[in-house]
C-alpha cells in the first residue's frame, strides 16, 4: 500500500528530419528568451511524444500556444503590479498632510485616478508625464 511510486518510461520522441523545415520559427518579443522557448518546446514534445508527422505538427502548435498563454499571464501580472505601483505613487503624493477623516475620500479619488490612468489616454499622459506638468 505504501510502495514507492514508479513512473513508467515514455518512448522517446523523434522530430523527423523532414519536419524540421516545418518547425515554426518562434515570434519572440524583445526580452523573451529563445532558450526558454526551446526548453518549453522540448518539454511539450517530450510529454506528447509524437509518433507521426501530424502528431509532431500538433505538438509544435501546443508548444506555441503554451508560450502565448505564458506571455499573456506575464503581461497581466505586470499590468496588475504597475497598477499597484501607480496607486502607491499617487498615495505618497496625494495623502501627505491629509487628516485621517478625509483619507478615505482621498483614497477613493486615487483609485478613480488610477482607473482613469488605465483607460483614458489623456489621464495616462498626465500621470506618466514629467512631474508638475498638467495637460488641459
Amino acid at each position: 500500500m505504501n510502495a514507492p511510486f514508479q513512473i513508467a518510461p515514455r518512448p522517446s520522441y523523434v522530430v523527423l528530419e523532414e519536419l524540421e523545415v516545418l518547425r515554426p520559427e518562434p515570434l519572440l518579443l524583445p526580452g523573451e528568451s529563445r532558450e526558454q522557448y526551446d526548453a518549453l518546446q522540448r518539454i511539450v514534445l517530450g510529454d506528447i511524444a509524437p509518433r507521426s508527422p501530424i502528431e509532431c505538427l500538433l505538438a509544435f502548435d501546443v508548444a506555441e500556444l503554451s508560450w502565448e498563454i505564458r506571455r499573456s499571464l506575464r503581461h497581466k501580472l505586470l499590468d496588475a503590479f504597475r497598477h499597484r505601483a501607480v496607486e502607491g505613487a499617487l498615495s505618497q503624493i496625494d495623502l501627505v498632510g491629509i487628516d485621517d477623516r478625509t483619507k478615505e475620500v482621498a483614497r477613493a479619488h486615487i483609485a478613480k485616478n488610477v482607473l482613469d490612468w488605465r483607460v483614458n489616454p489623456k489621464a495616462t499622459a498626465e500621470i506618466d508625464g514629467p512631474p508638475g506638468v498638467r495637460l488641459r
